[in-house]
């Protein structure tokens, strides 16, 4: 497969700090509402992103409307990043199946063109139909005429279950347009890491997350999938397998820890990205010590 993605992708600064770590997400799941709240502004996360040594942001739709609500807020979150020597990463997450979708997906698209972000985050949230693959499709050609590839995520706790739904869904809409977003917590949960990743190719992955989780659950899979994530290294799940099977594939993209935890959210941002950063670059060097 020959890799048609923006060179935009190719970054040597890894590691991204997402914004998504400091969004309260609801326990009703993202069709709640189109508008769960930050809790961090945009330039305190940001700040927080260059003391621990990210060079990467990810950036989120609510935590640009509510820390940029102007109308050049584009331009302002450009000069918050220049001013930091900070590269955007990604946008997201766009929620396919919901009323607000082709609205998000307009201003995700504006979002990524004007911050020279290479990847929109997606997922479905709810079941897979025409309708909503309807919206993928065109949501994807709006990423792509924004210079951006959508990364699209399965989880076991979500409509796509596995990588081969996911996969299929990527064929359906052409890999140039859509990749896969693989996140080390769903992975892990889902079954065999090997064997989800096995046939696999580096250029078939949009976007990688890091977190790690308990085994056995604190609550129940979507609690803990949306509050007690832990960083990678930090619980129970095979993290290692999934970092040694990546290496294995030669894939080279952005990792973006994204440790949607209960605790983090009250944890001084500094503190939280330093933790994030530290923890993300000695698992990916260095799986055999999560062994």
């Amino acid at each position: 497969m020959t890799n048609t993605v923006p060179d935009r992708t190719t970054n040597a600064a890894r590691f991204s700090l997402a914004s998504l770590n400091w969004i309260e997400f609801s326990p009703a799941g993202p069709a709640a509402g189109p508008w769960p709240p930050a809790v961090v502004g945009l330039e305190d996360i940001f700040d927080a992103a260059l003391c621990a040594r990210f060079e990467l942001v990810g950036i989120d739709l609510a935590s640009a409307r509510s820390s940029f609500p102007g109308p050049s807020s584009h331009a302002d979150i450009a000069t918050a990043l220049r001013a930091r020597a900070l590269a955007c990463s990604d946008v997201g997450i766009l929620f396919l199946g919901v009323p607000w979708t082709e609205d998000h997906a307009h201003q995700l698209a504006a979002l990524a063109h004007d911050l020279n972000a290479p990847t929109c985050l997606a997922t479905f949230a709810a079941p897979v139909s025409d309708e909503s693959l309807g919206q993928l499709r065109r949501s994807a050609a709006l990423m792509h005429e924004a210079g951006a590839r959508i990364a699209l995520e399965y989880m076991p706790v979500g409509q796509l279950k596995s990588v081969d739904e996911a996969a299929m869904i990527c064929t359906e809409i052409g890999w140039e347009r859509c990749g896969l977003l693989l996140d080390s917590y769903h992975v892990c949960r889902a079954g065999s890491v090997p064997q989800q990743l096995s046939g696999l190719s580096a250029e078939q992955i949009s976007f990688v997350q890091f977190a790690d989780g308990d085994v056995p659950l604190r609550e129940s899979a979507s609690v803990d999938a949306r509050r007690y994530r832990r960083p990678a290294g930090y619980g129970d799940l095979a993290i290692s397998e999934f970092i040694s099977g990546l290496h294995a594939l030669g894939w080279a993209g952005t990792i973006s820890p994204e440790v949607l935890a209960a605790d983090l959210l009250t944890a001084a941002p500094r503190l939280g990205a330093a933790l994030l950063h530290a923890s993300a670059r000695l698992a990916w060097q260095a799986p055999s010590l999560l062994e």
